[in-house]
């Protein structure tokens, strides 16, 4: 059980530089004056606010796993959800579709990596 931990995370870790997307091709060349936007990043949030996020997280977690397990309360997951879908969803600008939220995950472990 241990081993195929192991195996899974090196394979995580091996195809998560694959999708680091290099430029194969070079951009195409306009004849009518437009240029490439250039990609942003936004500024960072305050340390206080990046610990609050988490904590969040955690709490919303933790709840959900007590209201799934120990409470079985369907309405209380429906709470949280309609709760997590507004305070991740709009207030933080989070991306919650599962693709982007794989991209965004990539996207993170590679900035750390560079």
């Amino acid at each position: 059980m241990k081993v195929s931990i192991i195996l899974t995370f090196i394979i995580l870790l091996i195809f998560s530089n694959m999708s680091y997307g290099v430029q194969r091709f070079p951009p195409p060349e306009f004849e009518t004056g437009h240029e490439l936007p250039i990609t942003t990043t936004p500024t960072p949030r305050s340390d206080l606010l990046e610990y609050t996020d988490v904590v969040v997280l955690f709490l919303t977690l933790s709840l959900s796993s007590y209201m799934a397990l120990k409470k079985r309360s369907r309405k209380g997951l429906f709470i949280l959800g309609i709760f997590s879908l507004a305070y991740f969803g709009f207030y933080r600008k989070g991306c919650i579709c599962p693709i982007g939220a794989i991209q965004n995950v990539s996207l993170g472990y590679l900035t750390i990596a560079i």
